[in-house]
């Protein structure tokens, strides 16, 4: 059990936790036993919360009991499952009166509300679904300057809910009014986030550094019904969006995703329709064209 300490958090940050592959590859490994399951929770907290005090986050948190969650309620369907809260969790809700409270817009049709987090800010947007929405929203969050350390991206039925950790580069982040009414902008064409993004990185350049290689790796199995693509980067400003507007220009819906940054690196994980991933030649020209959206010009 000590061994598997890692697979936790490394499976919630990078797959889908609803995905009957992604259960079904836990609930294999800890041999089908919800003892195992629990003891594998507090395993992966102890052992973060060893290795540094940011490590445990809130967003880790919560993406590791959305997962045994679901892993949980497949083992034991008959018996009813709470998402566990953490500790890290708890402290933050009820860490006094001054805290600064959630604050949201909402119009009926788009939905964008704003948290504090232990460190940082959480972005949750819920709206209709349209093609290349998340590329949209990950785009209006680069404008403000948001960095993106981790979001977790899902579709059910037409409905987008997207959540994202964010960390503002200057300051305090936008209210979420803001972000509402460039994200509507962005929807019906007004904003040109491409050509204002690029205006500003060409304006503020990166920080000259060693780049890790990009890798771009496919995986058929790791998703029930869904092609698997992750992409391992050095991050860079808007790096979610650059990679979505790929599959917007070909015309491939991201059915969910899965996106952390480790310092300089990051890596993000998408979900795809399976036919409009199956050929090689799609594959090797969607690698190409992730590959240079990741280092950019």
């Amino acid at each position: 059990m000590v061994g598997q300490h890692l697979l936790l958090p490394h499976t919630a940050l990078r797959r889908d936790p609803t995905d009957s592959a992604t259960i079904g590859l836990i609930a294999d490994r800890i041999g089908n036993r919800l003892d195992q399951l629990d003891l594998l929770h507090a395993l992966s907290e102890a052992d973060a919360r060893a290795t540094g005090p940011g490590v445990w986050s809130p967003w880790r948190a919560h993406v590791i009991a959305d997962l045994v969650h679901h892993v949980a309620a497949a083992l034991a369907p008959d018996i009813p499952h709470e998402p566990k809260t953490s500790a890290a969790v708890k402290s933050q809700g009820s860490a006094g009166s001054n805290e600064p409270r959630p604050t949201q817009a909402d119009d009926g049709s788009l939905r964008v509300v704003l948290r504090p987090d232990l460190d940082g800010f959480e972005v949750a947007v819920d709206s209709v679904d349209q093609a290349g929405l998340l590329s949209q929203i990950a785009g209006v969050l680069a404008l403000h300057q948001l960095e993106i350390r981790q979001a977790a991206v899902s579709s059910v039925g037409g409905h987008v809910h997207d959540v994202f950790a964010v960390r503002p580069l200057f300051g305090r982040p936008p209210e979420p009014s803001l972000l509402a009414a460039d994200l509507r902008s962005s929807m019906t064409g007004t904003l040109p986030l491409a050509e204002r993004l690029t205006a500003r990185e060409r304006a503020y350049p990166r920080v000259t550094r060693v780049a890790q290689p990009t890798e771009v790796i496919w995986y058929d199995d790791a998703a029930a019904e869904a092609t698997v693509v992750e992409v391992r980067a050095t991050d860079r400003a808007g790096l979610l969006y650059w990679l979505t507007s790929v599959f917007e220009e070909v015309g491939i819906d991201v059915i969910s995703a899965r996106v952390e940054t480790f310092g300089a690196d990051a890596i993000d994980v998408f979900y795809l329709p399976v036919d409009a991933t199956r050929t090689d030649q799609v594959r090797r020209r969607l690698s190409g064209m992730l590959q240079a959206a990741a280092e950019g010009p």
